[in-house]
């Protein structure tokens, strides 16, 4: 899996958060939470 990388924002996070989420691997993560119940199923709808 690839993971897409923006450097500047994981310097902002970790300023604001104190953690890095840096990775070799390049994927884009939108969110770290988990879908609702409805986001899950407009996803699954589109698959």
């Amino acid at each position: 899996m690839d993971f897409e990388w923006d450097e500047n924002k994981n310097k902002i996070n970790k300023a604001k958060h104190g953690i890095s989420t840096e990775r070799e691997d390049r994927t884009r993560i939108i969110s770290a939470r988990l879908a609702e119940k409805k986001e899950k199923e407009a996803y699954y709808s589109n698959c």
